[in-house]
């Protein structure tokens, strides 16, 4: 039998790795390079359950881009207070990218 994405019913999935973002303890997360199966039509992601375990039994331990999450959510509060988790999680992801981006210029500028 071959598999079915649950929700559109296309049987075409894509093999990548992503950056996982979840919710814990009212702290957004985030974990880069991520393995996953994605949906080719809908983009619906499916991960394996040890992928997700590993990821769960990391708790209490620093993610890489945790610090910058908090650093976003608390700078850009009033501009994210309204959003749906959906909408705040695009923008965070947005902001990780800009800021990573920055961190980069930085570096390369100085030589590092």
């Amino acid at each position: 039998m071959d598999k079915q994405c649950n929700f559109c019913g296309n049987k075409k999935y894509i093999k990548k790795e992503v950056d996982y973002m979840f919710k814990r303890e009212g702290e957004f997360m985030v974990v880069e390079n991520v393995p996953c199966e994605e949906c080719g039509f809908c983009g619906e992601r499916y991960y394996k359950a040890d992928v997700l375990k590993q990821i769960e039994t990391r708790q209490g331990k620093p993610f890489s881009t945790v610090s910058w999450i908090r650093r976003i959510r608390d700078k850009h509060y009033e501009e994210t207070k309204d959003m749906s988790d959906k909408e705040r999680i695009q923008y965070i992801r947005e902001r990780v990218k800009k800021y990573n981006k920055q961190l980069q210029l930085r570096k390369n500028k100085n030589g590092g």
